[in-house]
């Protein structure tokens, strides 16, 4: 765990002086006072670890466990249409406090390996301690506000070739499916993500030897930048430090009267045979945001 909160501080003093040393054109387009109601559908965390099986199902505000397949209700607060928007996010009685801004390129390169770090944070607890631990469900998954001004360059470049290629180079991973879409359909930006194959991951204190499906679809209003589903549903499967652990995540929400489709990708057979090595854990949490950022100030 201690591991984990290194990389974490460590991403953020890596991204805080990219953010602050330029400033960037923004363009929110939502007004204070609007509110959007979200059902959140599915958010469950299943595992079995050496035997042991326990899951979750919901998200957490504040100390308070919410549920699946209830409804979180999003206000705006506050907006700077060239910098920020805040909002606070509503369930079961009990509000938080958000804000919406470029930090999200952070926020949604984790999404794109949401089921690693899970699995390398379960792997260093025990037993016992990993079941509690997924008690809780996903989280609550919610970027409500996309930045329209730079929406088709950041989506476009999350799924282009280059963007993958310099994904790779950075770890190796050349033996790595991953695969972006983006396109628009009935002013909607639609993105899709893919990242499947098997993986050796070795630091002084962790190995982690498994096969994972990670796939992950987001749709904002194209007029409004505003979310209308965010969908992801992960498999990993192997060891990890020797012990046996399988992982799956599943999580739907949707803004009130949206449908989200189905995924584009087809996830890869669990079979043996090719493996990519990270020399750091979670450094592909490092190189998605920035690969996208400097995109941004070219």
């Amino acid at each position: 765990m201690k591991k984990i909160l290194r990389v974490v501080l460590f991403l953020i003093l890596v991204l805080t002086p990219l953010t602050l040393s330029t400033m960037v054109r923004c363009d929110y387009q939502v007004l204070v006072g609007q509110t959007f109601t979200y059902d959140i559908l599915d958010a469950k965390v299943e595992i079995v670890y050496e035997g042991s099986t326990g899951s979750g199902n919901g998200y957490m505000l504040g100390s308070t466990p919410i549920g699946s397949n209830t409804q979180c209700l999003v206000n705006v607060t506050g907006v700077d249409p060239a910098t920020h928007v805040n909002w606070t996010v509503s369930s079961g009685g009990v509000t938080e406090l958000g804000q919406s801004s470029e930090a999200d390129l952070f926020a949604f390169g984790f999404l794109m390996v949401y089921c690693l770090p899970l699995y390398e944070i379960l792997g260093e607890m025990t037993v016992g301690d990993a079941l509690t631990f997924i008690s809780l469900g996903t989280g609550l998954i919610l970027l409500p506000f996309w930045d329209t001004y730079y929406m088709y360059t950041d989506f476009n470049g999350f799924a282009s070739d280059n963007f993958i290629s310099s994904f790779k180079e950075a770890g190796p991973y050349d033996e790595v499916t991953m695969d972006g879409d983006f396109k628009v359909i009935s002013n909607n930006a639609v993105f899709e993500w893919f990242l499947g194959g098997a993986i050796l991951l070795e630091t002084l204190n962790t190995k982690m030897d498994v096969q994972v499906n990670h796939q992950l679809r987001t749709v904002y209003s194209t007029s409004t930048g505003v979310l209308q589903g965010v969908k992801m549903d992960s498999h990993v499967k192997g060891t990890s430090n020797d012990k046996e652990l399988e992982l799956w995540v599943s999580y739907l929400a949707e803004i009130v009267g949206f449908d989200m489709d189905s995924y584009t990708f087809t996830p890869v057979e669990f079979t043996p045979g090719f493996e990519w090595f990270i020399a750091i854990g979670a450094l592909s949490l490092v190189t998605i945001p920035i690969i996208i950022y400097k995109k941004r100030n070219k």
